[in-house]
C-alpha cells in the first residue's frame, strides 16, 4: 500500500493506485483534526467510500461527508460576537426532475409540551430578547411588528417593498407605491375604512387582466357615487334573477340629457309591472324646479270615517284651498244602513265624486268625478249623502281618500 500526505500531515492511503474509501490519518496534528484534502473530481472518484467519511474539499473549501449515498456539504455556522457578515448558508442543489425535495425539514415528536412551546422562534434586538418570528406547536405563524409607517408596511414583496400591510393593534392597514394607506380595517369599529381616493372597481375579465368599468366612489362627505369619466351609468336592483335573460328588476340610468328610473323584466319576470312612489305619514311627492325652490306636488289625504246617524255625513279631512283634485276614491270597510245607496261629493255638488254606490262591505268607488280636476279656491270637507230607504245613515265606516296636485312657490 503507499500513499499520499496531505495539508496538515493527513495521509491519504492508496490501494492498488486508487484512492481508497475508507480513510487513516497518520502525522503530527498540530491544531485540530485536520481531514484529507481533495478536490471535487478526487473526491467523487473514490471507490464504495464508507458511510460517514469525511474530507476536505478544497474546491468548495468546505468539509463534506458521506451519507451512504451522496456527498453532502456540512453545514458551517458562526456562533457569539462578529464584527463582519458572516451568514449562516445551506446549499444544495436540486437535479432530478422526479423527486420532491424538501429544503428544510425539522421533524418533533410532540408527546408532551406547554401550550407556548415553539418549533420556531428567532429573536433580536440589543439583547436578542425581541420575538422576530416564531412558530407555535398548533401551528401558527407570528412575526413581530414595528410601528406602522406610511411606505414602510411589514409584510410586502421583494420586488416592491413599500407596497403591502401591516398588522397592529388599531387595525391591519393596506398602502400602495409608498403612498397614504389605501384601506384599513379598523379594529375600534370594527368596520372596513377606505381613502378619499380609493374606488372600488370591477371589470368584465379576471381581476389580473381588465380594466374596471364599473366604479363605486367617496364623491363627498356623506355621499357615495358611481361613475367612470363620461360614460353614462345604470344602476339595476333585482326583484329576480334567473340569468341574464330571465329577470325582474328596477333600473336607474343617466344619460347625457336624461335620467330614467324604469321597470324592467325579461324572460320568466313578470310582463306588468307597476312604478310606485310611497312617502311616509304626511310626506308628498314633489316634483321641483332646478333652482329657488318651487314645487309641484303630488298628494293624497285618507280618513277612516264613520258615517254620522243622519242624511248626510262630513269628513274631518278637506280639501285643500287652491288644491287641484283629481278624485275622490272611497272603500266600504263596514257595511253602511239606513239607505240603500249612498253619493260622494262636496257640499253644493254632492255626487260630484260618485252616485249610486252599493252598502255592502268592500265595495269601492274609484269615479274620478263628474267635473274632475277641479280647483277648491277654499278648504272644503268630502260630503256622504245617504240614497232611498230611509235616506239617513244608522251604521258603516268608509274609507276615503282625497288626490290632489298643490303647488307651492318659489322660496326665493
Amino acid at each position: 500500500m503507499s500513499g499520499t500526505r496531505g495539508g496538515g500531515g493527513a495521509f491519504l492511503p492508496l490501494i492498488g493506485g486508487t484512492l481508497a474509501g475508507a480513510l487513516l490519518f497518520s502525522g503530527t496534528i498540530h491544531a485540530g483534526l485536520a481531514l484529507n484534502n481533495l478536490t471535487t473530481t478526487q473526491r467523487n472518484a473514490l471507490v464504495s467510500p464508507a458511510t460517514g467519511s469525511l474530507i476536505a474539499n478544497t474546491t468548495t473549501a468546505k468539509p463534506n461527508y458521506y451519507d451512504g449515498t451522496n456527498w453532502l456539504e456540512v453545514p458551517a455556522y458562526n456562533s457569539g460576537t462578529i464584527t463582519t457578515s458572516q451568514p449562516f448558508t445551506l446549499t444544495q442543489t436540486w437535479n432530478a426532475g422526479g423527486v420532491t425535495f424538501n429544503g428544510w425539514k425539522l421533524a418533533i415528536t410532540d408527546t408532551a409540551s406547554a401550550a407556548a412551546s415553539r418549533p420556531l422562534n428567532i429573536l433580536g434586538g440589543a439583547s436578542a430578547t425581541t420575538e422576530l418570528l416564531y412558530l407555535t406547536v398548533a401551528g401558527r405563524l407570528y412575526a413581530g411588528a414595528p410601528a406602522y409607517a406610511v411606505g414602510s408596511p411589514h409584510y410586502s414583496s421583494v420586488g416592491n417593498t413599500d407596497t403591502g400591510f401591516s398588522i397592529t393593534a388599531t387595525g391591519v392597514y393596506y398602502s400602495i407605491n409608498g403612498a397614504s394607506v389605501a384601506a384599513i380595517i379598523d379594529a375600534s369599529g370594527p368596520e372596513f375604512l377606505f381613502g378619499s381616493t380609493t374606488a372600488f372597481g370591477w371589470g368584465s375579465g379576471a381581476a389580473d387582466a381588465t380594466t374596471a368599468d364599473v366604479k363605486i366612489v367617496r364623491d363627498a362627505a356623506n355621499t357615495l357615487a358611481q361613475r367612470n369619466g363620461a360614460n353614462a351609468q345604470t344602476f339595476n336592483g333585482y326583484y329576480s334573477f334567473t340569468d341574464a335573460s330571465n329577470y325582474q328588476r328596477f333600473a336607474l340610468k343617466t344619460g347625457a340629457t336624461t335620467v330614467e328610473f324604469a321597470a324592467e323584466t325579461a324572460g320568466t319576470g313578470a310582463d306588468n309591472i307597476d312604478v310606485k312612489l310611497t312617502p311616509a305619514g304626511t310626506g308628498v311627492v314633489s316634483v321641483s324646479g332646478p333652482t329657488n325652490g318651487q314645487l309641484l306636488n303630488l298628494e293624497t289625504l285618507t280618513e277612516s270615517h264613520t258615517l254620522a246617524a243622519a242624511g248626510t255625513s262630513d269628513t274631518t279631512i278637506q280639501i285643500p284651498a287652491n288644491a287641484l283634485v283629481i278624485g275622490v276614491t272611497a272603500r266600504v270597510t263596514t257595511t253602511i244602513t239606513g239607505c240603500t245607496t249612498f253619493d260622494i261629493g262636496v257640499a253644493g255638488a254632492t255626487t260630484r265624486y260618485g252616485t249610486g254606490i252599493l252598502l255592502t262591505a268592500n265595495t269601492t268607488n274609484t269615479s274620478p268625478g263628474t267635473t274632475n280636476p277641479t280647483i277648491y279656491g277654499a278648504a272644503v270637507s268630502i260630503r256622504f249623502t245617504a240614497v232611498g230607504g230611509g235616506a239617513s245613515f244608522s251604521a258603516g265606516v268608509i274609507r276615503v281618500t282625497i288626490h290632489y296636485i298643490r303647488a307651492t312657490a318659489a322660496t326665493s
